[in-house]
């Protein structure tokens, strides 16, 4: 069975277009005649919010995750102005703290009862093959 969905934050400036429209998500999902919504979890403290209309759960992603797991420091300090800056962005120092905050953030995408979970995206310089 196929749902129509759409990606939803739930941030401040989604939800303030939603008032300038005078609709709930609820209104909005029905008007484009749609199944719900795909909600992205961008982090592990976020509110949890429109259990109801969510049917999937994107995970956070991470674009340049594969330099991060082999550890390119001249491709990640081409990318990231400082380690502070890279370790923000991956809300790790390594790998294994990495790996901790990704099994929290599932835990967290975990809470809506879904069984879609998506978590993809590659933007690699490498002569190597990447299969997700």
């Amino acid at each position: 069975m196929v749902k129509y969905l759409f990606n939803y934050p739930v941030i401040d400036w989604y939800e303030k277009e939603l008032q300038l429209m005078g609709q709930s998500l609820g209104e909005y999902v029905a008007s484009m005649k749609l199944d719900g919504i795909e909600q992205l979890i961008y982090d592990n403290n976020m509110i949890l919010k429109y259990k109801e209309l969510t049917i999937g759960v994107h995970l956070e992603y991470w674009s340049y995750w594969i330099d991060f797991w082999w550890n390119n420091q001249q491709r990640l300090d081409y990318i990231f102005e400082s380690n502070e800056e890279k370790k923000h962005y991956y809300k790790a120092q390594n790998i294994y703290e990495w790996i901790e905050y990704i099994k929290k953030n599932i835990t967290f995408g975990s809470e809506f009862k879904t069984s879609i979970f998506s978590m993809a995206c590659v933007r690699s310089k490498c002569s190597r093959n990447i299969y997700l």
